[in-house]
């Protein structure tokens, strides 16, 4: 992904449908194309088609498809981690984070953007947590239109790496306060140095303020409360001004009444500044989509390469890994199957000329015997190449003679053959006992003299318990079979 130039990301909420195409990363991106479409009445069954038809202006071919987190799929908190330690953090996190939800660490996925070391050894982080069903659901969604996501991005840590690389941002020493007016909620996000230290999504936004007077008062009081749980939790400084997303006249009216009600500095950045794009799509984004915000859906793929959390589940990653794996075995496998029919091919030819050769020497010159006797020689030359390119293909006897043997439980993970015969195989096994009972089999089987299991251990995959092994295996008729094997003696473990 990281070689791709362009990023599509798409945004998917109850309400609406949003994808945009970005050339480059942030500040220098460009916003190639965008779209947004309300799809409030689209079912379940018909969103994959939906999207899929949305998506025929964009190039897929070309670029890495990211899924940003819509803001009612997240919940966000501020907690302390007693550690510095990268790996360690990560690891309190995960235990801790079903402490900050109703739900079960099995229905939640969970990220977080550290904000900064304090005390010498506790560092301050913003927990992210994430309802990975729903996640689960728009990504096989998404995957249904015929694309394939390749991360699951929080947005409020792209907004504040987008406008910390802006011109206006950059130095600034004090937290800023981005208030994002989209169509139906203002996303509020506090940022310093490029990170977001809180966030918080209000379901208040533009069709809301223009249909009701009371909306805008509505939004000043949620600030206020955002702001104020951000300064009872003693993240960070109090932000020294304020900027809105966007400029135009609902935004400049919500100015002066934040600047009456709260007494805020507030100003414009709108994220249109920051994103070049061409005139055609400034008009588009202006006349078509004037009522949406684009600035979530454009700092997530703008920033895509510097972002760290990623929100894709874990049973989904491993898919992705295990068919990508299985795509280049698969590959490699055809590779050298086509490379052995080309040489086979190539022989052959050799040899089927030889023996026509031979047969018209015999016919011309059948007196003289020395000269066929020539010819006999290289024609057993030519078999002994035959017989040499036949026994290349014990290794893929080997892997078919695996297969066979390999239960529904059991994966590999890595398979070396060596010169001499010795065959190691690696891989994970549900259960204990099944380790041994792949070992008798494979010490049965016809194509090995002996099986012996190397290590057993257990480990976590996938969420559950597990075991790692290492079996290694002889050849038939390449070696002599071992006294003994860890299956008669599984005390050595």
């Amino acid at each position: 992904m990281a070689n791709k130039k362009d990023h599509i990301g798409i945004s998917l909420s109850e309400n609406v449908l949003k994808i945009v195409d970005v050339r480059g990363h942030a500040p220098s991106a460009k916003v190639v194309q965008c779209l947004a479409q309300d799809i409030s009445g689209v079912s379940e069954a018909d969103l994959p088609g939906v999207i899929q038809k949305s998506l025929k202006g964009f190039n897929t071919k070309r670029a890495s498809v990211v899924l940003m987190v819509p803001p009612g799929v997240t919940t966000s908190k501020n907690i302390e981690i007693p550690s510095v330690d990268e790996e360690e953090i990560k690891s309190i996190v995960n235990l801790q984070a079903s402490r900050h939800t109703p739900f079960t660490r099995e229905e939640i996925q969970v990220g977080f953007v550290n904000i900064g070391v304090f005390k010498n050894n506790y560092t301050k982080v913003l927990l992210v947590i994430a309802n990975r069903a729903q996640i689960k659901n728009q990504i096989f969604a998404i995957e249904k239109s015929g694309v394939k996501v390749e991360r699951v991005l929080f947005a409020p840590e792209a907004i504040a790496q987008f406008y910390g690389a802006s011109k206006q941002l950059r130095k600034q020493t004090t937290p800023v306060g981005v208030i994002d007016v989209g169509k139906h909620a203002t996303n509020f996000a506090i940022i310093a140095s490029g990170k977001v230290v809180t966030y918080r999504n209000i379901l208040v936004g533009r069709q809301q303020i223009a249909s009701d007077e009371n909306s805008k008062t509505k939004l000043a009081d949620e600030l206020k409360v955002t702001l104020e749980a951000y300064q009872s939790e003693d993240i960070d400084q109090a932000p020294a001004s304020y900027v809105f997303s966007s400029q135009d006249d609902q935004t400049k009216m919500l100015q002066g009444f934040l600047k009456e009600k709260l007494q805020w500095d507030v100003g414009f950045l709108p994220y249109a500044d920051q994103a070049k794009a061409s005139r055609t799509v400034s008009k588009k984004m202006a006349a078509q989509f004037g009522a949406y915000s684009f600035l979530d859906i454009i700092a997530t793929a703008a920033t895509t390469a510097t972002t760290r959390v990623n929100l894709i589940p874990e049973e989904v990653q491993l898919q992705k890994s295990i068919e990508a794996q299985g795509r280049e075995i698969f590959k490699a496998a055809t590779l050298a199957l086509t490379l052995l029919i080309c040489v086979a091919c190539v022989f052959a030819v050799k040899i089927h000329f030889l023996n026509t050769r031979l047969q018209s020497l015999t016919a011309k010159y059948d007196q003289s015997h020395a000269k066929v006797q020539a010819l006999e020689k290289r024609s057993r030359i030519a078999q002994k190449i035959r017989t040499y390119l036949n026994s290349r293909m014990i290794s893929l006897d080997t892997i078919h003679a695996l297969y066979r043997q390999i239960p529904n439980d059991v994966y590999l993970t890595r398979i070396t053959m060596e010169e001499d015969g010795q065959v190691s195989i690696q891989g994970v096994s549900d259960i204990g006992s099944m380790v041994y009972d792949l070992n008798k089999k494979l010490k049965e089987a016809d194509a090995f003299d002996n099986a012996d299991v190397k290590s057993k251990k257990a480990k976590k995959d996938r969420g559950k318990d597990a075991h790692a092994f290492e079996i290694v295996l002889t050849l038939k008729g390449t070696g002599k079979p071992e006294a003994a094997s860890a299956e008669e003696n599984p005390a050595g473990e």
